[in-house]
């Protein structure tokens, strides 16, 4: 089969291709960047690629997040966004790494990103697959739990809202929002609010 049609047909099937994904397959780098001159694929990122007229799928900087730091994970206003507790996608995309791991180089977004340390980055992360990818994201509890212990850049009241909406829609139970309250250290500040709701 011509090697090209094969990176054609994969990234069709994946919504991207990388470079990764073209070793795998045991082809040439080369065909890749044949077809980016041919107009038939577009580099979206370092060594990531799109079919030149196709529509970039929903949550693409995801994507390319999980695709460029595996330990990457999805929080703050981007993680709302996907648990659908915000409608608007944010202006920024927010990730979460591991503290002393090196600043990551986002060439494909603006990036907010937040360097954390022990349970506080390893506590809450569900794994969701988008096109192909397996991307991470803190669950709605512990994403709750981290607006109120970025309550000064996100505003008190905004973290209130999120509390309040998580409930409703029944996103999390009482004890997850404890738990990940314990884990942020924001218990003195979140349960009072939470047992209001509840």
């Amino acid at each position: 089969m011509n090697k090209k049609f094969e990176l054609v047909q994969l990234t069709k099937k994946l919504g991207l291709i990388s470079l990764k994904d073209i070793d795998q397959m045991k082809i040439s780098r080369k065909y890749a960047y044949d077809l980016v001159e041919s107009r038939i694929l577009k580099r979206v990122s370092k060594g990531i690629f799109v079919l030149y007229d196709e529509k970039l799928p929903p949550m693409v900087e995801f994507i390319l997040t999980a695709r460029r730091f595996p330990r990457a994970v999805i929080n703050l206003h981007s993680a709302l966004y996907f648990h659908q507790l915000i409608q608007e996608p944010p202006d920024l995309l927010y990730f979460a790494i591991p503290r002393r791991t090196y600043k990551p180089k986002c060439d494909y977004a603006k990036c907010h990103i937040s360097f954390l340390t022990g349970p506080s980055y390893a506590y809450g992360i569900e794994e969701h697959i988008l096109h192909a990818t397996a991307i991470k994201v803190y669950s709605p509890a512990k994403t709750v739990a981290d607006c109120f212990k970025f309550r000064k850049s996100i505003g008190t009241e905004q973290a209130k809202a999120m509390l309040e909406k998580t409930v409703e829609m029944n996103l999390a139970s009482f004890d997850a929002l404890k738990d990940a309250a314990r884990i942020c250290r924001v218990e003195a500040t979140m349960l009072p609010l939470l047992r209001q709701l509840v």
